[in-house]
């Protein structure tokens, strides 16, 4: 399994965007084979996300209610707000770094 860091001091959703259409080009070939997106939040990645965009801020966090969050979803999200920074709600807010490539989407975290 591959994980990919962006270097920078923080994540903005242009970076991910970058990083992710670099990764389409190679073994995948296209964003319409990863289907959902995982955040690494507890002993397992959650697909059942929530995004709350402010600012420039989309902070993400796990909320069962709602359903499984799609790459279309998250791409849209990550285009309207292109210079903000990302962060993993977990038991408190934390800054993304990254992601791993799974079979049916992203995990990220």
């Amino acid at each position: 399994m591959k994980r990919v860091t962006i270097k920078e001091t923080t994540m903005k959703a242009k970076d991910l965007l970058a990083a992710l259409q670099v990764d389409t080009t190679g073994k995948l070939n296209s964003l319409s084979t990863m289907i959902y997106v995982y955040a690494d939040i507890g002993e397992k990645p959650v697909k059942e996300l929530h995004l709350d965009t402010a600012d420039d801020q989309i902070e993400i966090r796990k909320d069962l209610k709602q359903p499984a969050l799609t790459m279309k979803e998250f791409v849209d999200i990550l285009n309207r707000h292109k210079e903000a920074n990302l962060y993993l709600i977990k038991e408190e807010k934390k800054l993304i770094y990254g992601y791993r490539l799974i079979k049916d989407g992203i995990v990220i975290g």
